[in-house]
């Protein structure tokens, strides 16, 4: 017989002994009734593990946000994540604003200096560069109101000067409040005589280096002059008073010290006179000096004043660069004489 008579044969005997053994043929049925979920699961494993094979192919694409809703949320999220830390936005937002507050006030990392630089005319208006410093300069207004100077923001107030002057108010305070014969013993004689003495020296204002730079600082002078109705009356053309002041005090004769004359000037726009010189001392230290002269006139019975500020610089330190120079510029220009 063929092949095939021989699988119709095979197949008619199988049917015939299932038939045969009901025994057999009630088992094959009780099982496949007792396990109705296993081909069901088997299907549904299968449908899964293809479902995760597609996943992995084509990953989701990400839900595309605007920056705002990346940072706070969605309306209401970022309310229900404060209140699980214990918070508000209205309490945040206070605590924020106050940081702020207090970081400006303190200048923190220089953030105030940069803000009032970006308007340098406004705030030296509202006189903010009394506080912070504009520019890198920060400005000085004399407490009686008469002048105001600017000068570098990392230059201090000379100590020495500060205490000549406390010095000078409690001599001047002891004489105004009490009789002469109760204070004039021989410490107060000594001291009152020396404050007499460099009365007129004492600067009114003071400043220099932190580390106190020998050659280097700013200074304003105040002294009372006979009355007159000018500058130029008072000191005559502006290089005959820098000649002057050079031959009687500042280099004289045999002091071994040397002018050399740059600039002898009179500003058009305040009528003060700018000097310009280098000074050469006899260690060979060449320094490089500004000053600038102003009169005030003074109601009778008081004594007109004569201003004077000085800023003295390395002349190696004050031209090292262009810089440095406009920096000198700019402090020239912030010496003004103030109504009072």
């Amino acid at each position: 017989p063929s092949m095939a008579n021989h699988t119709y044969i095979w197949a008619a005997l199988l049917i015939l002994v299932l038939d045969a053994s009901p025994i057999v043929s009630s088992r094959l049925s009780a099982c496949f009734r007792a396990r109705p979920w296993s081909v069901g699961r088997m299907r549904h494993n299968y449908a899964r593990a293809e479902e995760k094979s597609k996943n992995m192919e084509m990953p989701d694409k990400p839900e595309e946000v605007d920056p705002v809703t990346y940072v706070f949320g969605r309306p209401g999220e970022m309310s229900s994540d404060l209140q699980k830390l214990g918070t508000t936005p209205r309490r945040l937002a206070l605590s924020l604003i106050g940081a702020g507050g207090l970081a400006l006030g303190a200048n923190f990392v220089g953030v105030t200096d940069n803000l009032l630089s970006m308007s340098p005319q406004s705030s030296r208006s509202l006189r903010l560069d009394s506080l912070y410093a504009i520019d890198g300069l920060r400005a000085y207004y004399s407490p009686k109101g008469d002048f105001s100077m600017r000068y570098p923001k990392t230059w201090l107030f000379d100590q020495s000067v500060a205490q000549a002057q406390a010095y000078r108010r409690e001599m001047e305070s002891r004489q105004s409040r009490q009789p002469r014969s109760e204070w004039w013993d021989l410490d107060a004689q000594q001291g009152m005589t020396a404050a007499r003495g460099t009365q007129s020296l004492i600067p009114e204002a003071a400043f220099g280096p932190p580390k106190g730079g020998k050659y280097e600082n700013l200074s304003v002078v105040k002294q009372s002059v006979l009355p007159v109705g000018s500058l130029r009356e008072l000191l005559g053309e502006p290089k005959e008073a820098l000649q002057r002041l050079l031959s009687s005090s500042i280099a004289p004769p045999g002091s071994g010290k040397t002018a050399e004359v740059i600039r002898a000037s009179e500003r058009t726009e305040d009528g003060m006179y700018q000097f310009e010189y280098v000074l050469s001392l006899p260690n060979g230290v060449r320094i490089h000096t500004w000053s600038l002269v102003a009169l005030r006139q003074s109601p009778p019975p008081q004594r007109p004043q004569l201003y004077t500020m000085t800023l003295v610089s390395p002349e190696s330190s004050a031209l090292s660069s262009t810089e440095k120079l406009s920096d000198i510029q700019t402090l020239l220009e912030g010496f003004q004489l103030l109504m009072s």
